[in-house]
């Protein structure tokens, strides 16, 4: 079984860190000579903005699994959904931030959307009297 910070056997370059959150087994691997970590879904870019992935089953280990990508030496992260992306375009310090503080699924994500979209509604309607 590997542990965390193990070189993958048969991959001395890669190193494999464990990144859960999205789910309970997410890995991050770092590959060591060209400071590139692939995150999977850890990191998620939509319209050219990095956010959290939906869902986010376990929040605090999302952030710790943050925390700990930051602390790594990288130029680069490669992203599941979002490709190669320069590690100074992506600011971890606010993805914290901005993560859930209780576990984040697809039907809260609707949710919140039906509701602001309701909201925005009624106060446009609201104005127009």
């Amino acid at each position: 079984m590997l542990k965390e910070g193990e070189k993958i056997p048969g991959f001395e370059d890669w190193v494999a860190y464990f990144t859960p959150g999205h789910t309970d087994r997410d890995l991050s691997l770092l590959h060591e000579p060209t400071r590139t970590v692939y995150v999977a879904d850890l990191i998620v870019k939509i319209r050219d903005k990095y956010v959290p992935p939906v869902p986010i089953s376990y929040p605090n280990r999302y952030k710790r699994s943050l925390e700990k990508i930051r602390n790594l030496e990288k130029d680069y992260f490669i992203l599941a959904h979002g490709g190669e992306n320069r590690a100074e375009e992506v600011d971890l310090d606010l993805l914290i931030q901005r993560s859930p503080d209780e576990p984040l699924t697809q039907w809260k994500v609707i949710w919140k959307n039906i509701h602001q979209r309701l909201l925005f509604n009624m106060f446009k309607q609201k104005n127009r009297r």
